[in-house]
């Protein structure tokens, strides 16, 4: 019942700022023109600047995902790169809803993914309003979580979506399960020692995503229905074939 109310939340927060933004956008923006500044031959704005974290606030940290999920018979693995900023996320006692903050779940696509943590701006906004946790997955064969096989250079043959939600949905099983010590082991390694104190068996899983990342986003709720509540996500292709 909180999961269903806090994705209702969710919704009617975005409906309202959307219809606010497209009500006048431009007047508003001619009325409130942000401030900016120059910076290393960058310009930015001073309010995402104050208001948003960036990849240097976040926490690294790396799980060990399979190769290939389906394969038979591949034992080989890779390090797969997580973004972690927790500094918005209650516990259930400090929530006063008797249930944990939610988990803000980034679904990374074509690029590593620090380059999502600062250009995203939604995901931020929203965890401040729901005391979420937020995370940001980095897609396999991006960034740093780059597999290595042993006689192949280059090897593209488990570059896929289908191998990418597995590798999130395992990321998501870890989380619920609270970490490599947990009275339920989990086969994953991880550096990610916090999870053993914290308990999010009961917190809500939202992804987000746009673009290639929003269909991911769409894919998890569908594929992965048990582990996924619900998500948020911009897509600008309509047509596709999974």
């Amino acid at each position: 019942m909180y999961h269903l109310s806090l994705i209702c939340s969710l919704l009617l927060a975005l409906c309202s700022g959307e219809a606010l933004i497209s009500s006048d956008r431009r007047s508003f923006r001619k009325s409130h023109p942000k401030p900016s500044t120059i910076q290393n031959g960058v310009l930015s704005s001073r309010k995402d600047e104050e208001s948003h974290p960036s990849a240097l606030n976040c926490t690294w940290k790396y799980v060990e995902q399979p190769l290939s999920h389906f394969a038979r018979g591949l034992s080989d693995t890779y390090m797969e790169r997580l973004c972690v900023y927790d500094k918005y996320w209650k516990t259930a006692a400090d929530s006063g809803t008797n249930t944990p903050g939610p988990v803000f779940f980034y679904t990374g696509n074509e690029s590593p993914v620090e380059e999502y943590v600062n250009n995203t701006g939604l995901i931020w906004d929203l965890a401040i309003e729901f005391n979420a946790l937020i995370v940001f997955a980095e897609h396999r064969y991006f960034g740093e979580s780059i597999p290595e096989i042993n006689g192949m250079s280059n090897c593209l043959s488990y570059l896929s979506s289908q191998e990418a939600l597995a590798d999130y949905a395992s990321i998501v099983n870890l989380m619920r399960r609270g970490g490599s010590t947990s009275s339920i082991k989990s086969p994953m390694k991880t550096d990610w020692v916090e999870l053993d104190s914290m308990d999010l068996s009961q917190s809500a899983f939202i992804t987000f995503g746009g673009s290639y990342g929003g269909m991911l986003s769409s894919w998890m709720r569908i594929v992965y229905p048990h582990q996924i509540d619900g998500g948020k996500l911009g897509i600008y292709i309509y047509a596709y074939i999974y």
